[in-house]
C-alpha cells in the first residue's frame, strides 16, 4: 500500500492536492495493521470497490476501480461523503484507479492507472521476486502479463481511431460532453455553447445515441485526447533523446538527459517511485485554456544529498525557495513555461508546440545552470575530472 501511495503521490495530475495531506507523517506510516474492504455498502446501497482501513494511524484508503467501466452521476461524491460520515477525523484518501488515467467528476480523488499498478509489480517482482512463495509468484506475473496485454494497444486501432477524431472532432466531442460534464476542460467552447442551448429532451435523445456506442467513442475520445503520446514519441525521435531516458505516458509524457545520470552515484536516487528515477525530470502536460505546459523539477532525494544539490543549482542562478530546504520538503519546480495550442487533433501543431518550448531560451539557461550544477557536483567528489 505504501507503493501505491507513493506512485499517486508523485503523479503530476495529483499535485494539486498534495497540499491538503501530511505527506511526511503518510511516510512514516507503517500501515502494518491496515484491514481491506471490498465492496462496502454506502448509505445509498451504492459499493465502494475497496476501502482500506488503518486505525493505529486514523487513516483510510478509498479506491474506486473503473476497468473498461465509466462513473455514474454522483457516485464519487457519494462514497466520499459516506467514507468522510463514518470515519469522522480520519484522514481520508480517495483514488480513482482507471485504464488511462480517466478524470473523476470529483476533483478531490487521486488519479492513479493501470500503468502504474504495472509498474509498481514489475519493480516489486525484480526486487522480491526470488524472494516470494512460487504459487504467489506465479499468480503475480500472470497478472502483469494480463495488464500488459490489456495496455498495448493495437497500433492500427489507435492510427484509425485518430483518423476519425480528427476528422469528425467537433461531433465525437459533442456526443461525449453531453454525456460526459468532465469533458469541458477539453473541449471548445463552441460545442460547449451548443450544449448548453440544448433543451432536456435534446440531451435526451442525443445522450441515447452516445449510449449505443459508448465503447467505441470513449476510445476514439480517448485515443484523440492522447494524442500528446503520439507528438511526444515524434518529439524524442527529432531531438534524439535516448529510449532509456524518457516515458511516453498517455497524459504527462516525461524525459531526462543522459547526462543527468552521472549523479545517481554521487547523490544517489529518488527513494521511492519517482518518475524516471533521476534527480531531475522534465515532463510535458496539457492544462487548462487549451495550453501545453512544459515543466522541469528537482525530485525527492535524501535530505543531505538533496541540499547539496539545490545549493549548487542556487549558485548557478536557478532561484530555490527556502522552503524548498527545509527537512522534509520532496519536489521543488525550477522552471515551467507554456504556449497555446489552437488544434489538439493536430499531432504536427503538437509537436512544433513541444519543440518551441524545448528551444526556448530560458529553458536551455535552466539547462545550462543543471550541467554546470552537475559538473560542480561531479568535479568535488573526483577532483581529477575536468
Amino acid at each position: 500500500m505504501k507503493k501505491l501511495l507513493a506512485k499517486t503521490f508523485v503523479k503530476a495530475e495529483n499535485e494539486h492536492l498534495l497540499e491538503s495531506y501530511n505527506l511526511i507523517q503518510l511516510h512514516k506510516h507503517s500501515f502494518n495493521d491496515l484491514e481491506v474492504y471490498r465492496e462496502v455498502q454506502t448509505s445509498n446501497n451504492k459499493r465502494i470497490d475497496i476501502l482500506a482501513v488503518s486505525e493505529s494511524q486514523k487513516a483510510v484508503i478509498l479506491i474506486e476501480n473503473k476497468y473498461k467501466s465509466s462513473e455514474s452521476d454522483g457516485q464519487l461524491n457519494n462514497y466520499l461523503n459516506f467514507v468522510r460520515k463514518k470515519y469522522s477525523g480520519y484522514t481520508i484518501i480517495p483514488i480513482f484507479l482507471s485504464l488511462d488515467s480517466s478524470v473523476p467528476t470529483n476533483k478531490e480523488y487521486f488519479i492513479l492507472d493501470y500503468h502504474d499498478i504495472l509498474d509498481i509489480l514489475k519493480v516489486y517482482m525484480d526486487v522480491n521476486g526470488d524472494q516470494i512463495f512460487e504459487p504467489i509468484k506465479e499468480f503475480i506475473n500472470y497478472y502483469i502479463s494480463i495488464l500488459q496485454d490489456e495496455l498495448v494497444r493495437d497500433e492500427e486501432d489507435i492510427e484509425l481511431a485518430l483518423h476519425i477524431y480528427k476528422k469528425h472532432k467537433d461531433a465525437i466531442d459533442f456526443l461525449y460532453a453531453v454525456h460526459n460534464e468532465k469533458a469541458d476542460k477539453f473541449i471548445s467552447n463552441e460545442v460547449l455553447t451548443q450544449i448548453s442551448a440544448l433543451s432536456p429532451e435534446d440531451k435526451f435523445g442525443i445522450d441515447k445515441i452516445y449510449l449505443n456506442y459508448q465503447e467505441t467513442i470513449n476510445f476514439i475520445y480517448s485515443v484523440g485526447n492522447s494524442i500528446i503520446r503520439e507528438a511526444f514519441l515524434e518529439f524524442v525521435f527529432q531531438n534524439e533523446i535516448p529510449e532509456k531516458c524518457y516515458r511516453d505516458h498517455i497524459r504527462v509524457p516525461s524525459f531526462i538527459f543522459p547526462e543527468w545520470r552521472q549523479l545517481d552515484e554521487i547523490l544517489g536516487v529518488p527513494k521511492e517511485e519517482w518518475w524516471l528515477n533521476n534527480a531531475f525530470i522534465i515532463w510535458f502536460e496539457r492544462i487548462w485554456n487549451n495550453r501545453l505546459k512544459l515543466t522541469v523539477e528537482v525530485g525527492p532525494l535524501d535530505y543531505e544529498e538533496r541540499l547539496i544539490l539545490l545549493n549548487t543549482l542556487e549558485n548557478k542562478g536557478v532561484k530555490i525557495k527556502e522552503k524548498s530546504k527545509e527537512n522534509g520538503a520532496k519536489y521543488t519546480r525550477i522552471y515551467t513555461s507554456a504556449v497555446k495550442i489552437e488544434n489538439w487533433a493536430d499531432k504536427r501543431e503538437i509537436i512544433e508546440a513541444m519543440n518551441s518550448l524545448y528551444n526556448k531560451k530560458d529553458f536551455h539557461a535552466i539547462l545550462t545552470a543543471i550541467s554546470g550544477a552537475i559538473h560542480d557536483i561531479v568535479y568535488r567528489q573526483n577532483p581529477m575530472t575536468k
